[in-house]
């Protein structure tokens, strides 16, 4: 009798062991990794507002984070040679992942050379472009604009 209750409780102490790892609250990186495998499985997606998910992940996953205004611009793109993918997210409308800094195009607006990116405008659907950055985020304005940077 004694032996069978220390295996029920050496049991019990291995499932609630296991199950304390299971019920962390870490973020899936189910967007992040699939947009930067390929731009365009964000518009394979079955969710209705997948900028938004995206961002749920971002927001907990990107090992930094800036806000871009045009006076930090041109630093942010900087920091973001240190970083192996960076995304640019306008509110929730807009998503574009850098391609290239070395192909970029000079922006009077913007006071720096926008980077070669491409991504979706959501107009309704998802709109898929691939330009620079000026001519898919727009010019500076009150509208939020995020740099996600990944390692």
């Amino acid at each position: 009798m004694m032996k069978s209750l220390i295996t029920f409780a050496a049991i019990i102490l291995m499932v609630s062991c296991k199950n304390e790892g299971s019920t962390a609250t870490s973020v899936e990186n189910v967007y992040v990794d699939s947009f930067f495998e390929d731009v365009k499985n964000l518009d394979s997606e079955t969710i209705k507002t997948p900028i938004k998910s995206f961002l749920a992940e971002a927001e907990e996953l990107a090992d930094k984070k800036i806000d871009l205004t045009k006076d930090n611009t041109k630093d942010a793109f900087k920091t973001a040679l240190d970083y192996t993918k960076a995304v640019i997210v306008v509110e929730n409308h807009t998503i574009v992942k850098i391609l290239s800094q070395d192909d970029c195009k000079p922006s009077g607006a913007w006071a720096t050379c926008m980077p070669l990116v491409e991504g979706y405008i959501k107009k309704g659907d998802l709109d898929y472009k691939k330009d620079y950055a000026n001519n898919i985020i727009g010019i500076p304005d009150n509208q939020k604009r995020t740099l996600y940077l990944f390692e």
